[in-house]
């Protein structure tokens, strides 16, 4: 097992994986390239549909800054919480100057 296969399901144990920062390879899909038996099998905030295919836009766009943003910062390259700008931090979450986000998610 190479090491995003590892990392793949730590993220998918860890939650739900309709997170901006949620990356999946869907052409590596055990039923074939872009087929599902759950979203977590679909890249970033694409879903399942009910014919198992990835659907929608992995990453659409929308401001990190909005309540409509999902990030899971417990995923952060630096620890959980811990942010380098306010992309890092969920919803209207911002990052403060210590690193750390800060404010109401959602």
């Amino acid at each position: 097992m190479d090491e995003a296969s590892v990392e793949t399901q730590s993220q998918e144990l860890a939650g739900p994986c309709d997170f901006y920062n949620y990356y999946r390879d869907e052409t590596r899909n055990p039923g074939g390239a872009y087929r599902c038996n759950n979203s977590c099998q679909c890249d970033g905030m694409r879903t399942c549909s009910q014919w198992g295919w990835c659907q929608g836009a992995a990453r659409p766009s929308v401001s990190c800054t909005s309540p409509q943003y999902h990030w899971n910062e417990a995923w952060n390259s630096g620890g959980s919480n811990r942010c380098s700008n306010a992309c890092q931090c969920d919803g209207r979450r911002t990052c403060s100057s210590s690193g750390w986000c800060q404010g109401t998610a959602r």
